[in-house]
């Protein structure tokens, strides 16, 4: 949840991976994202950087044993 003085989004840095989650969505509570397909989804913050700078990160999906 966005309980900073600032809003946060969440977008994917390759395009296509998932869809966008807008910072009003972050402001209401826990989003859920469901990535299904096993792999790395590198992700960031378009209001406080790009994909390469800023607030960056990534959600790594593995296959179960």
């Amino acid at each position: 949840m966005n309980a900073g003085f600032t809003p946060h989004n969440v977008i994917s840095a390759r395009e296509g991976a998932f869809e966008r989650i807008p910072d009003a969505a972050l402001d209401e509570g826990p989003v859920t994202l469901i990535l299904e397909d096993p792999g790395d989804y590198p992700l960031f913050c378009s209001i406080h950087g790009t994909a390469d700078f800023g607030q960056t990160g990534y959600i790594v999906v593995g296959t179960s044993a």
